[in-house]
């Protein structure tokens, strides 16, 4: 699932991103064009600076007489070009014909009177410094080991006539400045999009986190906790969607309340007439059982004992009415693994042996302890055991399995029954929803009730036609006081009849 983070973050940049490289292109391109604008202005004032100094002097006349074996004339030419080099932070100067053949250079590589054959894609600029009389500077070129450069040029005239031309190269430090300049501009752009991506998550967390918050709130809701406090105190939307949890939380709590009255009422109201109704049914078989023996007393015992039986079935049902709706205090205490489950089996044994359903309990750890009101832990014990055995036909297996794991009980009921499919796995814990004809609907859920009680959890995994599996986990409290006897009080009792429905 991507989160809401991610989708921010990934939205921010897919804005900005396309606008932070293309104005970094941009900005690049730009500073490129100006540089290299500049800098061909900067080369062309050179040569004209250095032509000037010649142009209609007695140097002029000196370079026009030069020939190969002018070696005196040329070093001093040279000499002079040198400082002049040194002087501007120029990397080359030369001068050359109208032939386009080196007279001096302050490179000391090419022979005097040679063709510069260089200089010949340069031969547009040294037309139009011919044409114009004037400076002028070459497009930007590569030499062969990726090095860029750039010339100058600009005539240098005796009595109008050229005589040579000056031609200057820029040196490899305006050229660094330029890498300097690009690299400035991309080390930009790259820390302004880290500081757009901590911004991002910086202001995606603040929004991100009281919505985590506010989530959990929801969820805790779902699951039934209707009093923890949701604590998103914010002044934007986010605290009004709070205030809105809040107002709706605190309504479920008075409506749940309301019901659990009421559930509470309706359960003592029944309950009165129900006592009635059980005296009289022991009076009716008291005066049944004093008459003489016939086959019509037999009819009337027997229409007798089926209205104890149904009336048995209605205080069930009210006993788990009151106890779904009531909020019992836990009585906690510490006991051994042993000494909680096995008045447990032992009590469910007599059902499964009717049903011939095979019973096992496998306790890895028996004197390990676990703690927790012992006897509503045994009685949703009980309660999924007693599922399991009807789940299951003769011949099939429940498992009651019990272990010590990180700091925790962790029990499991397996059994190897009909299954459930999935539409009926999603309300197994909805309270009063229930696929059996004498059923309640609140077995289930008042054992996911309790166990969360104790903060644990209870989880139902189920397949049709190979079984369900049923985990709960129980943390341990240490304070909790141990206790040794395994007697119980409620939730448990020998009569198979007389075990919890749901």
């Amino acid at each position: 699932m991507i989160r809401l983070r991610t989708r921010i973050l990934t939205a921010y940049m897919a804005a900005l991103l396309p606008v932070a490289i293309g104005f970094g292109w941009w900005a690049s391109v730009r500073a490129d064009q100006e540089f290299d604008a500049e800098l061909g202005v900067r080369l062309a004032d050179h040569a004209a600076v250095i032509a000037s100094q010649y142009t209609n002097s007695p140097a002029a006349g000196r370079i026009a007489r030069l020939e190969p074996d002018s070696e005196a004339s040329i070093e001093r030419l040279r000499e002079g070009l040198e400082v002049v080099r040194d002087a501007a932070g120029l990397r080359r100067i030369r001068l050359v014909d109208p032939a386009r053949r080196t007279l001096v250079d302050t490179v000391q590589t090419t022979p005097a009177f040679v063709e510069a054959f260089d200089l010949a894609s340069d031969s547009v600029e040294l037309d139009r410094a011919a044409a114009e009389r004037s400076a002028t500077s070459s497009v930007r070129f590569y030499a062969e080991d990726g090095t860029p450069f750039k010339r100058g040029y600009a005539p240098v005239l005796r009595d109008e006539a050229i005589v040579a031309f000056v031609v200057v190269e820029g040196s490899a430090a305006y050229f660094t400045r330029l890498h300097n300049i690009e690299r400035t501009i991309f080390g930009a752009g790259a820390l302004a999009l880290l500081f757009t991506v901590l911004a991002t998550l910086f202001v995606s967390r603040r929004i991100t986190a009281p919505l985590s918050r506010l989530s959990e709130a929801a969820r805790r809701i779902g699951d039934g906790d209707l009093h923890t406090p949701i604590d998103v105190e914010e002044a934007d939307e986010i605290g009004q969607l709070a205030g809105a949890l809040r107002s709706m939380q605190h309504s479920l709590a008075a409506r749940e309340e309301e019901a659990q009255m009421m559930l509470a009422g309706i359960a003592h109201e029944v309950r009165n007439p129900l006592a009635g109704m059980e005296l009289f049914v022991g009076l009716l078989e008291e005066t049944i059982a004093a008459e003489p023996a016939s086959e019509a007393r037999a009819e009337r015992a027997e229409y007798a004992g089926r209205i104890r039986r149904e009336l048995g079935y209605l205080s069930r049902v009210v006993e788990e009415f009151l106890a779904y709706a009531r909020e019992r205090t836990l009585d906690v205490a510490a006991t051994t693994h042993e000494a909680l489950l096995t008045p447990v089996s032992e009590h469910v044994a007599p059902l499964a042996e009717a049903n011939g359903v095979h019973l096992e309990v496998a306790l890895e750890t028996p004197d390990a302890l676990v703690s927790g009101d012992l006897d509503a832990v045994r009685g949703v014990v009980q309660n999924l055991l007693l599922n399991a055995v009807q789940a299951c036909a003769a011949g099939d297996r429940v498992v009651l399995r019990a272990r010590q794991q990180r700091g925790e009980t962790a029990l499991e009921v397996v059994d190897t029954g009909a299954g459930m499919p999935p539409e009926v796995l999603a309300d197994i814990f909805r309270p009063f929803f229930t696929t059996r004809e004498k059923g309640t609907g609140l077995g289930l859920p008042l054992a996911k009730k309790v166990v969360e009680r104790h903060r644990g959890t209870l989880e139902v995994s189920s397949e049709p036609g190979r079984g369900t599996t049923v985990r709960l986990r129980l943390p341990f409290d240490a304070t909790a006081p141990p206790v040794q006897a395994h007697a119980t009080r409620s939730g448990l009792r020998a009569d198979p009849d007389d075990l919890m429905i749901g």
